[in-house]
């Protein structure tokens, strides 16, 4: 960096000995190295003295030089103020270290040069390098210089903020897109930041930036990169002095390396050869964006695009402005294009440009340039609103399409394009000459469908011409248009034109080639009055090929045109008298109608009943709301049908709303029509013969007489007499229109009617399907001492079980019970045994407010015959109890009754040893024959029933397992229950109120099961033995499980 002197040292000196001793609140700054390497250098409140501190653990340094090889963190607090010679920080070395020390700062204070120092080394407010990692600058603190470096000479300026990046791949970071940076730079130039050979980001929101001096290379911001550059301005950032942003090719530089900048800065330059957005882009363009907001005020360049190769694509929104005033300046306009070999522009230009030179200039080489001007876009210039420049041998096309407006003082657009091919086209208003000839243009087209105010001078354009809509010639003085190929007037288009006393005062088309005319013509006297003569307005030497329509003059003057093979010809006759004529006229005119709304509401009222949602058994639709009593008296009457159909075991909701809607009917009344008043206009219509008008009555309305009524009047031709205008008379007709207006009225009905559905729906509750669920019940208890009997043991023994199951069948069935019994010997192979049994059983019908119980007591018998590992067996058993029903429906209904059981069971097996395991299939067969007493439910809706028997008969087969492990043995069985007769559940019943009408309540029928057990036999002592059992049954929608411990004693 710089070279410290002994003068400047001295002055600095000086300068802490003034402040020092007067002030004790300032701070030195301090640098402090942390384990990983990084040094922070922090300050006080300091002034700055021209030396160099270069150590990284300095608890005081005053030095404004900080030379610190390490990665290096600068922190300048709120409040923090750094006056003298501001602040040099520099962590780079040489050669460049080859471990990255990025250079982060961080100011949120205030750094400022004060010593007025003309050496551009020395005289920054803050100047930050490196060439050995990246640097990041953030924070709103303010940095300004007093140095004069740029006034002695020097060719750089005294810079308020300077970041120096050098070396491959070290970038600049200014602020971030999260956190931009709003803040105040002031000096000979504002900021200075160079990413030498790597990518360079800035971001700003609001702020000044000031270069105090206007000189040549001297800019407010100037940034220069080689590798991709972003800058965004937002928030209206003050800019006083330009914006110069540029691509280098250092070595970080690629084909893909861009420029982007986006602004809405309020920029000024008053320096006669600045500018106020510079933008040097290199081959992959630069992308330059005014949004918003953005307000250029300069005295010669708006914006200056200069791509080297590529692509410049200039923008600008709606709301953004560019004024180039200055009257001194070299170029002096609002929008210069002046690219490098390929480089291309595309503009699109949403805002406004002005100059007072030239509103663009467009100098394109072997690239193209495209001009858009956007619907409420413009562009004006004191010369020309659009200048183009191309030297002879260039190849780019230019291309101008205006849907906003172009103007210029002397000419829209002028220029000598020598490229490949030129195309204008106009959709808007533009207002000058067009003066544009070359090579590019020969072979181009000119199309106008909006309006070209091209009476300020003479017109050429080398190329052929399309006009659909307004060419206007007529300035009060006579100009040409050259049009140095084709010519083509569509229908609707309209030329107009001066015509002076002369030919030679006269506008007048020059076609080279052919003219095709389809348009109107609008003639205009430069002086007044017409001068009676004939006049040429277009000529073209290819040949002229159809008509104008309509030719009007103003003021209206007799006239007509005339043509031959090459020529149009405007011929005006003078007027040899005047005539007077009248007409009236009649009309009416209606106002809106007056409406009135009366509203009126309906009632549609539907009562439908039914059973279980089937048929309706009563559909009625009354006219009424439903509160009414004749609706409520059509519910009383589904009721009853209902309940007619369904018998007393009927439930009858209250009724319930299915639809509801409403829906409305405008009848439109009778309309009354009134005068509401007359007025009468008199108008002169002059016409120039030849011609013809309609005198005397021309329409007549009738029905105004009558009125106010029903009827509206009516208008129609009246007695029009037919005038002819003589040749060389003006007739001056007078015509009274009387306009009649009529007032409107009528009165509108709106109907709204609710229509709603309401329905009363009867349910038949399964009453007394408790009585079947107790047949389920009665075969449940009986197959417990029956099994158990048909399973005795050979030998003599006493035993008894204790049992608990629950059956899951739709409903739920829960019973315990005890049995005990005693089996004898009858010699080697006959066992007979004897037991007795007792069960209780619950039940619980679901969604029908039933349940009820079983008790049961048993006595059985089984005789078993055994020989070798064959044994078979057969059980008979004999039951009785007693059922009680309870049923909350229809009111509180209970039942007692009597039951009995008769069974009978055949069982047998084969036992087989497989060394340590027994095997024992086995196969058996049963049959139950249960019965219960008639009764009557208690209540008034009760049921009866009548006595019922029901027969049951399954065959079973399975296998058993077992072994002992020491003396307890442990055993699985499987075995699988067919039903061969009985298993419907089915009872006959009637309402006591309605015997005649019988019922039949079904209970789930049993199905087929599979059952799966496991049984435990631990000795206790001598012949003493305890059981515990379990035995799970699977069938379709039915599930048991019981459990059963056991004793038996051998005697």
């Amino acid at each position: 960096m710089a070279r410290i002197s002994a003068l400047r040292l001295t002055a600095a000196t000086l300068a802490l000995a003034a402040a020092g001793t007067s002030n004790t609140a300032w701070a030195d700054c301090a640098t402090t190295t942390a384990g990983d390497g990084i040094v922070t250098l922090a300050c006080g409140n300091t002034i700055t003295s021209s030396t160099i501190n270069r150590s990284g653990n300095n608890p005081s340094t005053i030095a404004n030089y900080q030379a610190i090889e390490a990665p290096l963190n600068v922190t300048i607090g709120s409040g923090i103020t750094i006056t003298g010679w501001g602040l040099i920080v520099y962590n780079g070395t040489q050669p460049a270290s080859t471990t990255s020390r990025p250079l982060n700062v961080i100011n949120n204070g205030s750094i400022s040069h004060t010593v007025g120092w003309d050496d551009p080394s020395e005289s920054d407010g803050l100047n930050v390098g490196t060439n050995s990692g990246p640097i990041r600058y953030s924070g709103n603190g303010s940095v300004t210089t007093n140095g004069t470096a740029n006034a002695t000479g020097n060719f750089v300026g005294s810079t308020a903020l300077a970041l120096y990046a050098s070396g491959l791949g070290n970038s600049v970071t200014f602020g971030s897109l999260a956190v931009p940076v709003s803040a105040t730079f002031s000096g000979e130039s504002g900021i200075h930041m160079v990413a030498e050979n790597s990518s360079l980001d800035a971001w700003f929101a609001g702020g000044t930036i000031t270069a105090t001096r206007r000189d040549f290379g001297v800019s407010a911001l100037s940034i220069q990169a080689a590798d991709t550059m972003n800058l965004t301005m937002t928030g209206g950032t003050v800019v006083t002095g330009g914006i110069d942003v540029s691509l280098t090719a250092g070595p970080g530089h690629s084909a893909s390396s861009a420029l982007t900048v986006t602004t809405d800065a309020q920029v000024t330059n008053s320096y006669v050869a600045g500018a106020g957005l510079t933008a040097s882009s290199r081959e992959a363009g630069a992308n330059v964006t005014l949004t918003n907001g953005a307000l250029f005020n300069v005295a010669n360049i708006g914006v200056l695009l200069s791509p080297i190769g590529g692509a410049a694509r200039f923008t600008t929104a709606a709301g953004t402005t560019i004024n180039q005033t200055g009257t001194t300046g070299a170029v002096r306009t609002g929008l210069w294009f002046s690219p490098t070999g390929t480089g291309s522009l595309t503009a699109d230009l949403s805002g406004a440009i002005n100059a007072s030179g030239t509103g663009m200039l467009l100098q394109p080489a072997n690239g193209n340039a495209s001009v858009t001007i956007r619907s409420g876009g413009s562009v004006s210039g004191g010369t020309a609103g659009i200048q183009v420049l191309q030297n002879a041998g260039a190849t780019g096309t230019v291309t101008i399409a205006n849907a906003g407006t172009l103007s210029g003082a002397t000419a829209a657009i002028n220029g000598t394009p020598a490229g490949t091919a030129f195309t204008l086209t106009n959709s808007g208003t533009m207002s000058g000459t067009v003066n544009v000839s070359g090579a590019a243009v020969s072979g181009s087209l000119f199309t106008n469908s909006g309006t070209w105010n091209a009476g300020t001078g003479n017109s050429a354009f080398s190329g052929s011409m399309i006009n659909s809509g307004t060419l206007n010639m007529a300035d009060g003085a006579a100009n040409t248009l050259t049009v140095s190929g084709n010519l083509v007037l569509n229908a609707g288009s309209v030329l107009r034109l001066d015509v002076g006393s002369t030919n030679a005062a006269t506008d007048k088309v020059l076609v080279t080639g052919t003219a095709s005319l389809a348009g109107g013509v609008s003639a205009l006297p430069t002086s007044g009055n017409f001068t009676p003569g004939t006049y040429t307005i277009l000529t073209a030497n290819g040949g002229v090929s159809g008509t104008f329509s309509p030719l009007t003059t103003q003021p209206n003057a007799q006239a007509r045109l005339t043509y031959d093979a090459n020529n149009v010809f405007l011929v005006l006759v003078s007027t040899t008298g005047f005539t007077a004529s009248s007409s009236t006229s009649e009309r009416v005119m209606l106002n809106a109608a007056t409406v009135t709304t009366n509203t009126a509401n309906a009632y549609s009222t539907r009562i439908i009943g039914r059973i279980e949602g089937g048929t309706p058994l009563y559909n009625q639709t009354f006219a009424a709301a439903f509160a009414d009593t004749s609706v409520q008296n059509g519910v009383t009457a589904a009721r009853t049908a209902i309940t007619a159909a369904g018998g007393p075991g009927i439930i009858i909701g209250a009724p319930v709303r299915t639809a509801s809607t409403t829906s409305s009917v405008t009848t439109t009344g009778t309309t009354t029509y009134s005068l509401a008043g007359m007025a009468a206009v008199t108008t002169a219509e002059v016409l120039v013969g030849p011609n013809s008008t309609t005198t005397g009555q021309r329409t007549v309305c009738t029905g105004i007489s009558t009125l106010p009524g029903t009827t509206l009047p009516t208008c129609g031709t009246g007695s029009p007499i037919n005038t002819t205008v003589v040749s060389g008379q003006i007739n001056t007709n007078t015509n009274v229109e009387t306009t009649y207006t009529i007032d409107q009225s009528r009165t509108d009905t709106t109907t709204t009617t609710l229509n709603e559905t309401y329905e009363l729906n009867g349910q038949v509750v399964a009453v007394g399907t408790v009585h079947a669920e107790v047949q389920s019940g009665l075969f449940d208890l009986s197959g417990r001492l029956l099994g158990r009997l048909a399973q005795v043991e050979p030998g003599r023994a006493g035993w008894a079980d204790a049992y608990r199951f629950r059956v899951s069948q739709g409903g739920q069935r829960d019973a315990w019970g005890l049995a005990g019994g005693i089996s004898l010997p009858l010699g080697e192979r006959l066992t007979l045994a004897a037991g007795i049994g007792h069960g209780n059983l619950d039940i619980a019908v679901p969604g029908a407010a039933e349940s009820g119980t079983v008790k049961l007591t048993e006595l059985g018998a089984a005789l078993r015959f055994d020989s070798g590992g064959f044994g078979a067996s057969l059980a008979v058993v004999h039951g009785f109890g007693d059922a009680g029903t309870s049923r909350a429906a229809y009111g509180k209904s209970d039942a007692r009754y009597d039951v009995r059981m008769t069974g009978a069971a055949l069982e047998m097996g084969q036992t087989f040893d497989l060394g340590g395991v027994t095997l024992r299939p086995v196969a058996g067969i049963d049959w139950v024959r249960i019965s219960t007493d008639g009764f009557t439910e208690t209540d008034t809706l009760g049921l009866v029933v009548g006595k019922q028997t029901h027969e049951r008969a399954r065959a079973s087969a399975g296998l058993t397992l077992a072994r002992d492990f020491g003396p307890v043995m442990l055993a699985v069985s499987g075995r699988y229950l067919a039903i061969l007769s009985g298993g419907e559940r089915n009872v006959p019943v009637a309402f006591a109120l309605a015997s005649a009408r019988s019922l039949t309540m079904t209970g789930p029928s049993e199905p087929d099961t599979a059952m799966l057990g496991a049984r435990a036999i631990l000795p206790l002592g001598k012949g003493v033995k305890l059981s515990l059992a379990y035995d799970g049954k699977l069938g379709s929608g039915y599930t048991a499980h019981s459990g059963n411990l056991g004793l038996s004693v051998a005697f």
